[in-house]
């Protein structure tokens, strides 16, 4: 277990997790002042509903995201089986059928 904990692994995780808190906090950042022009162009800006909009517009977000992302990683295992598909046919078929298999009891 403990060299999965080394010195020179901290680093990159870091530095991965960073990036995550930065680009979260730009898109929060920018759903507060996008929501706060809209509703105060509206005429609704108060406490309450702007909190409630913001909650409505990061759980949209994020299942929006999320959906993506589920769509980019079916698209990459196909892409990636195209990919073995032109190296070894037989190696590819042989991973398409049992692709088919782990899928069918779910």
């Amino acid at each position: 277990m403990r060299e999965y904990f080394r010195r020179e692994f901290i680093g990159p995780i870091l530095r991965f997790l960073l990036r995550i808190v930065m680009v979260v906090s730009v898109i929060l950042i920018v759903d507060v002042i996008g929501l706060g022009i809209f509703l105060f162009s509206s005429g609704l800006l108060n406490l309450v509903s702007f909190i409630e909009f913001l909650v409505l517009l990061l759980f949209l977000e994020g299942a929006l995201i999320g959906a993506a992302g589920a769509l980019l990683l079916y698209g990459y295992s196909e892409y990636k089986l195209a990919g073995q598909a032109a190296i070894n046919p037989a190696f590819a078929r042989d991973q398409l059928e049992k692709w088919k298999e782990r899928r069918l009891p779910q």
